[in-house]
């Protein structure tokens, strides 16, 4: 991944369930790529704690939601990776020290009302 991060490829990171997690219950959490891409976690709170399947695909239909919707604000200014994002923005959040949380909007589906808060990778 490094050399096509020289090349100038741009990777985003999106998880939404624990199937990709440092729980090691299920999955892999994959620290080292996380810390390699714009990454963001989404909570989707609308589905109970055993719907893992659901939660995990709750991550590509999100994805493509976002194309209708201006990328979510971050709490303290800014705005989190999302596919509505430019190429340049991703590009900047992917080489950044920071990975984003799921804030509000967490218990409804729509991504209109997301916003994120960010912590270190």
């Amino acid at each position: 991944m490094t050399k096509l991060k020289a090349r100038g490829i741009i990777f985003e990171t999106l998880r939404s369930s624990a199937a990709s997690n440092s729980f090691g219950v299920i999955g892999d959490a994959n620290e080292g790529l996380l810390k390699m891409t714009a990454f963001r976690e989404l909570k989707p709170c609308y589905f109970n704690a055993t719907q893992i399947p659901e939660k995990h695909g709750a991550a590509v239909w999100s994805y493509f939601w976002e194309f209708a919707y201006s990328p979510a604000t971050v709490v303290g200014g800014g705005t989190a990776p999302s596919s509505s994002a430019t190429d340049a923005a991703t590009k900047t959040m992917m080489n950044s020290t920071k990975k984003y949380q799921h804030d509000q909007g967490a218990y409804t589906k729509t991504p209109a009302d997301d916003t994120y808060k960010s912590v270190t990778k």
